[in-house]
């Protein structure tokens, strides 16, 4: 294995980021579920249209915009929760592209959740107006901007190394897969992230970075 010795971080500090990500995870998706109505919000994101999404509103529109108003604590969340993930790759990662890599991954959870608020101000703004095509046509744009980069961050923010599970590191970080893999199973499938977090938890690689 090439690559040099990783930022030094204790064995407390390393437990420390890893029980962070998980309490930021679990309070911005337990809160989402406690002031968010069970809508298919994610279909309402990927509209696209005002016809369509009319057609998934369905006289529901004060419950939608519940959601998209709930979803602000979901997106502080998730986004700190892929920044404390990183952070701990950055400092338990032993090559410099892994490490790289982690900085990637913080980055790009920083990013999709800009784009999920700037979906969310497009959201909010077509379901208190008379909304036309393009303002649905934006938010689907940056919800696949979102999802996009989820999808890259997560598999990389949550990837262990034999390295990194000794003391409570590996503890820690897996309990940051379980947290998610649980989300993804609440009624309706939990948060619209959950699934794809748990599934780049589940496709991480077991060998060595």
């Amino acid at each position: 294995m090439t690559g040099s010795t990783p930022p030094w971080v204790s064995p407390k500090g390393a437990a420390l980021l890893a029980l962070e990500s998980l309490v930021a995870l679990a309070a911005g998706a337990l809160s989402y579920a406690l002031l968010a109505p069970t809508v298919p919000v994610t279909e309402l994101e990927l509209a696209g249209s005002a016809a369509k999404a009319g057609e998934i509103l369905g006289g529901r529109r004060t419950d939608f915009l519940r959601a998209v108003d709930a979803d602000w604590v979901l997106i502080a969340g998730y986004a700190l929760a892929l920044v404390f993930a990183a952070q701990l790759g950055r400092h338990v990662f032993w090559t410099a592209g892994a490490r790289a890599a982690a900085r990637f991954a913080g980055i790009a959870g920083v990013v999709a959740a800009a784009a999920d608020a700037v979906e969310n101000l497009l959201l909010r703004h077509a379901l208190t107006t008379e909304a036309g095509d393009g303002w649905w046509q934006a938010a689907q744009a940056a919800a696949f901007t979102k999802f996009g980069l989820l999808a890259l961050a997560a598999p990389v923010a949550l990837k262990r190394t034999p390295g990194d599970a000794r003391g409570g590191v590996g503890r820690g970080v897996g309990a940051v897969e379980s947290g998610a893999h649980a989300f993804a199973r609440l009624p309706g499938g939990g948060p619209p992230w959950a699934g794809r977090l748990a599934l780049g938890a589940a496709g991480r690689s077991a060998g060595p970075c």
